[in-house]
């Protein structure tokens, strides 16, 4: 990523990525769940 106001200067770019899976799942999600864990094995 180039620095703001120093031309031709670039540094680096660090992400922060939190995820949040829900606490309680409905009977039509945990469903949805087991259909894509049998697709893995």
């Amino acid at each position: 990523m180039p620095v703001y106001g120093k031309k031709g200067k670039f540094g680096d770019l660090l992400v922060k990525v939190e995820i949040v899976m829900p606490e309680q799942l409905g009977a039509e999600e945990m469903d949805l769940f087991g259909k894509l864990a049998a697709l893995r094995k």
